[in-house]
């Protein structure tokens, strides 16, 4: 038995993970064809079927389940020992590409960045800002090795995920508007008397994160006729008298806001935030590393510890 190629392996382990070898070519920016022609080349070096391919989506035979973990082993062990080249004086030296929603980005990276510059300056981190949807998307095709995302009802289970903080989602007013006068905590129900302001894509009545709040709410909303992608945006149409946003707490807090406050939504819904990396492809050191570092990093303002072995909590005030 020879195996020629690595890509015979990246391929097949790509293919069983997914289950899909269109999947696997667009993690691997490959063609199907291509990812097809590994797997078969691998199954004639090693002299057994590996995967199944008589019903969608495909699985791998028993001789495939037995070959798995040894592949995956061998890549591992290769991109441990190219780690270890890249090595300097015991520093991490590479890229990583994290996605981040913007909101988080603006509130969490500056402080993690600064503090990844003074622990390993070798490593250079590409911010990708995308809604947690086309984040999930980006590391499952492989653009993004980790994101901090929001999870919600409309969105697929993510296996390989660690929750971080929850945070509240919040009405925004200007400080000297009649409503919500005096109050700290507006229930759901009195959010159907005014007109409210939502972020999100062009062409999308209701953004599906927000939808999944209001459902839960049992709340059928009076939007406004204006929309934006920016919390910036939304708050300075705030300041307008045009609408009452509804937006989380880390989005207010990351913008000007200067002149409006942040009424809380009574209840336990909010925004729960993950950090997630695919699980078809094993984290490099660089990636552990970071993904550590963001596990590890003091919380934002305001939000509540997802994570069992911490006590701590984001500041209130």
């Amino acid at each position: 038995m020879r195996i020629d190629r690595l890509e015979w392996l990246e391929s097949f382990v790509a293919v069983a993970k997914l289950s899909s070898f269109s999947r696997a070519a667009r993690l691997l920016h490959s063609s199907q064809s291509r990812v097809s022609l590994h797997v078969a080349n691998l199954e004639r070096a090693t002299g057994h079927t590996l995967v199944d391919r008589s019903h969608v989506p495909c699985t791998l035979t028993a001789k495939g389940e037995t070959f798995l973990p040894r592949a995956e082993e061998i890549l591992v062990k290769l991109r441990d020992a190219v780690d270890e080249l890249n090595t300097e004086s015991g520093s991490l030296v590479g890229a990583v590409t994290l996605g981040v929603i913007p909101s988080i980005s603006a509130v969490l990276c500056p402080g993690m960045l600064a503090q990844l510059q003074l622990e390993e300056p070798g490593i250079s981190v590409n911010l990708l800002e995308r809604t947690s949807a086309e984040l999930l998307e980006k590391v499952g095709a492989g653009h993004a090795q980790l994101a901090i995302v929001s999870q919600f009802s409309s969105l697929p289970s993510i296996p390989d995920s660690q929750r971080l903080w929850w945070e509240p989602y919040v009405a925004v007013v200007r400080q000297n508007s009649p409503d919500f006068q005096g109050v700290e905590v507006v229930a759901p129900g009195d959010l159907a008397e005014v007109t409210l302001g939502l972020t999100g894509a062009p062409g999308l009545s209701i953004d599906p994160e927000m939808r999944a709040a209001f459902d839960l709410w049992e709340l059928e909303p009076r939007i406004a006729d204006f929309r934006t992608e920016q919390p910036q945006t939304l708050l300075n149409m705030c300041k307008a008298g045009l609408l009452t946003p509804v937006i989380n707490l880390l989005a207010f807090r990351s913008c000007d806001h200067e002149g409006l406050r942040a009424i809380a939504i009574a209840g336990d819904y909010g925004r729960e935030v993950s950090v997630v990396a695919n699980t078809a492809v094993p984290l490099t050191p660089i990636g552990q590393y970071v993904r550590d570092l963001i596990l590890a990093i003091p919380l934002p303002a305001g939000v509540r510890s997802l994570q069992p072995q911490r006590s701590d909590a984001g500041d209130t005030s």
